[in-house]
């Protein structure tokens, strides 16, 4: 699995964080409309679902976040958890992976609800999304096909599509995609396929973890970007985005900073020519220098 947020002393988490997702309970039972207050007309709070919870609840569905934004962490631990509870393994399972979760910024708690069955996880390795699905078609029962960096995959929008007629036609199977939110606007999605926010940490969650290692949270944030947060943990102090991708951090999803930081160095005339020589390339890093 990725390697887990490390503090300066070298002691690290021992669990990724529980994920939310932009979807809440408001949400469902209001049926896609929001009932922003209670019945005594105070404004309600949010109460998110989980990552984990909303991939139990539809067979297809499309998590988006930025670089840095945990999709590869969130779903090598959907495929540890439920591969572990397939072999009897006591430290990767399913109660591990549906331990309670911090719902929103005040710190609502609650458990964590898996009803999809004990379903064969495939994950993809980035761009080798045909392969994993090959492979789902193949295995004979119920999978859980993760399809991981779609942006990197040479026809995205074919995989989709490819993939949600493998789903159509195998009952209790559930498709999981991840990709870069910088990348759904060049996607044609499935009308079946339903597609949410991956939600940064909330200080909440972020705090309850670091009390098991007695250690505070450098970042006062109400919500971070988990490879920030990572970044400013091994740092021993918060750090901005410019400031992680300064630093010796082997991230790959510090790239694109670190290509802005090196756009911005340039004329713009070379700047535009840089873009228009690769634009999938450049996109992300010209997002960040605009």
């Amino acid at each position: 699995m990725t390697d887990l947020p490390t503090l300066p002393d070298g002691r690290h988490l021992t669990a990724p964080l529980p994920r939310l997702a932009s979807y809440t309970h408001e949400d469902r039972d209001a049926k896609g409309l929001r009932a922003f207050r209670d019945g005594d007309g105070r404004p309600q709070v949010p109460v998110h679902f989980t990552a984990v919870e909303m991939v139990s609840m539809h067979r297809a569905l499309l998590l988006h976040a930025p670089r840095g934004g945990g999709k590869t962490v969130l779903a090598e631990a959907l495929h540890a958890g439920l591969m572990g509870e397939r072999l009897g393994s006591t430290a990767d399972n399913l109660t591990r992976l549906c331990r309670p979760a911090i719902r929103n910024a005040e710190g609502t708690r609650l458990p964590q609800l898996w009803d999809a069955g004990l379903l064969l996880p495939r994950l993809s390795a980035p761009g080798a999304g045909r392969a994993a699905l090959a492979a789902a078609a193949a295995a004979g029962e119920p999978v859980l096909l993760i399809l991981d960096a779609l942006e990197r995959e040479p026809d995205p929008s074919g995989l989709i599509r490819a993939a949600m007629d493998w789903l159509a036609g195998s009952e209790a199977s559930h498709l999981l995609i991840l990709c870069e939110s910088g990348a759904l606007e060049t996607l044609h999605l499935h009308p079946d396929l339903r597609s949410h926010a991956l939600l940064p940490l909330p200080r909440a969650e972020r705090a309850a973890a670091l009390a098991a290692l007695a250690a505070a949270d450098p970042v006062t944030e109400a919500w971070m970007q988990p490879g920030l947060w990572a970044a400013s943990l091994a740092a021993g102090r918060a750090l901005n985005l410019s400031q992680a991708a300064a630093l010796p951090i082997a991230a790959p999803w510090l790239q694109d900073a670190r290509d802005a930081e090196a756009l911005a160095a340039l004329p713009p005339e070379t700047v535009v020519t840089q873009a228009l020589t690769d634009p999938p390339r450049w996109r992300g890093p010209l997002a960040l220098l605009v």
